[in-house]
């Protein structure tokens, strides 16, 4: 049983400590996260994630609504 779920042809990029990185997307309970390390990240509103050291720069490929702090479509 899979927890997150891969969200086809989509993408974020992370910003940590200056260094951008392309991360895929997944969906998990109606938010989005991105692949970090051997784990994930959740994508909040204000570009913000659950680690306060990461941001996230750009979402492609799905509707981002930073209104309800990441809840989105695909």
């Amino acid at each position: 049983m899979n927890l997150f779920t891969r969200v086809e042809n989509a993408f974020a990029i992370l910003l940590t400590r200056g260094e951008y990185r392309q991360a895929e997307l997944y969906e998990r309970d109606g938010f989005f996260y991105a692949a970090h390390g051997r784990g994930f990240v959740r994508l909040c509103g204000n570009r913000m994630t659950t680690v306060p050291a990461v941001r996230w720069d750009d979402i492609v490929g799905v509707e981002f609504d930073e209104r309800w702090n990441g809840v989105g479509r695909v």
